[in-house]
């Protein structure tokens, strides 16, 4: 397959000032809870470097998020997500009587500063486990609105019911998802890749199989894709490849065919975490109880299913997983006669490394060898031009490519480039069929990772 070399100075110049500090890129992030047992608070979150196998507990989390010491309350964080702009949105679980809240927080270095917070209801008596009273699961859909899931809350606004809601970014209004002929508690949950559908885990029986499904987030008939033990975590990957964490697996489900596989055999303890990084596919796992094997775990290659332990402490509360994406596209794109949109394909060029000379991505269409050109920007927008969804700030253009679609672009990252940085690109074509016949795909940020 041809390939187009993007010149290194065009990525110097995008990246001479350096972004604000956020997740770094490449890194993960782990939430749990705190048992109330302990001389000091023990729930919160953790980052994790797969690659330097270091870690570093965020500090400054409200008490929602952390649990107290020695009070004997089970709360702390429930699940987290890390957003396009390297926010982390958690949510927050306790036991019965608590007020529960969607946080997002900002962090410097590992210091956490809280943006806003939206309360979502308070916990009902219950018999669950106290992990799942609250916010069970977290994602950011492409137009920017939060969509979560709850379990063990009272009938009462906002929610009125409901188990499964959007958060409007825009004017903070949180809006009911029906569920209709989904049974039990879902004590997970995830947006599909197009952000059309939530996959949810239902639980009837505690002690047996529950369902996994696919509910349509504009209304429609909810469909079960798998069945599975108690699910901690879901992620949906680059593909659209559903990943949870099952008892002692990680399964890989194709929701389109139900097809399944196992991600590294069996752990040796509880998987509560499972992420994947976009471009490479390779997961990151975090399999946690009170045995020696707790820990993360990095796969180095999907392909052959290599994975190696990457020792951190662990614990029988993690409760999810989230990643700051180092390749993440982010808006949505313009069509007309064709359809954009960046490759999910996995590819072997690996992250936007210091010093990976081969790093690679590729813009699609549905007619391969469409002719276009790639913009790249210092910054990203969010702006609508000419009836374009355009999502590179335009005042800030380091340069404009010419790129065919469906070809692999080489973007060489030098060993020098300081973190953390970032680059922002958006791919128009000329189709007669878009709005002034402009057809776009939607915006890819690319943060360098150390």
């Amino acid at each position: 397959m041809s390939r187009c070399l993007l010149p290194v100075s065009f990525l110097a110049c995008c990246i001479a000032a350096p972004v604000a500090a956020q997740v770094p890129d490449g890194w993960a992030v782990i939430s749990y809870v705190g048992t109330g047992m302990a001389n000091i608070p023990n729930g919160g979150l953790t980052l994790l470097h797969p690659r330097t196998k270091s870690s570093a507990q965020v500090t400054g989390l409200p008490i929602d998020l952390t649990g107290g010491a020695n009070d004997g309350i089970r709360r702390g964080a429930g699940s987290v997500y890390v957003d396009a702009e390297g926010d982390l949105w958690v949510g927050e679980v306790g036991p019965p009587g608590t007020s529960i809240e969607l946080f997002r927080l900002r962090l410097s270095g590992n210091a956490a500063t809280v943006v806003s917070k939206t309360t979502v209801g308070s916990v009902a008596p219950s018999s669950l486990a106290a992990d799942w009273l609250g916010i069970t699961g977290i994602s950011v859909l492409r137009d920017g609105d939060v969509l979560f899931s709850v379990a063990g809350l009272q009938n009462s606004a906002p929610l009125n019911g409901a188990r499964l809601a959007r958060l409007s970014r825009t004017n903070g209004t949180v809006t009911p998802i029906p569920t209709a002929g989904v049974q039990g508690d879902i004590v997970a949950s995830v947006a599909s890749r197009d952000g059309k559908f939530a996959y949810l885990h239902a639980v009837t029986n505690y002690g047996g199989r529950n369902p996994i499904v696919e509910v349509p987030l504009a209304g429609g008939t909810a469909r079960t894709i798998f069945g599975a033990w108690v699910v901690h975590s879901m992620f949906v990957d680059a593909q659209g490849f559903l990943l949870i964490t099952n008892s002692t697996y990680v399964l890989e489900i194709d929701p389109n065919t139900n097809a399944f596989r196992g991600l590294g055999g069996v752990f040796n303890a509880t998987t509560r975490g499972v992420v994947a990084e976009f471009g490479t596919g390779n997961p990151l796992v975090f399999a946690s109880d009170t045995t020696s094997s707790s820990g993360g775990y990095w796969f180095t290659d999907r392909r052959t299913l290599q994975h190696t332990m990457i020792n951190y402490a662990g614990g029988d509360t993690v409760t999810d997983m989230a990643i700051r994406q180092a390749v993440q596209p982010y808006g949505t794109s313009t069509s007309g006669n064709r359809d954009y949109a960046v490759s999910r394909a996995f590819t072997a060029t690996g992250l936007p490394l210091t010093g990976n000379g081969a790093f690679s991505f590729a813009v699609d269409s549905t007619v391969p060898q469409t002719a276009g050109f790639l913009t790249l920007c210092a910054a990203q927008a969010s702006t609508r031009l000419l009836g374009v969804d355009v999502h590179v700030d335009l005042s800030r253009v380091v340069a404009l490519v010419p790129v065919l679609s469906n070809t692999p672009l080489t973007l060489p990252i030098p060993g020098s480039v300081p973190a953390p940085t970032a680059v922002f690109l958006q791919a128009f074509f000329d189709d007669i069929g878009a709005p002034q016949r402009i057809g776009a795909s939607e915006g890819l940020r690319i943060g360098v990772v150390r």
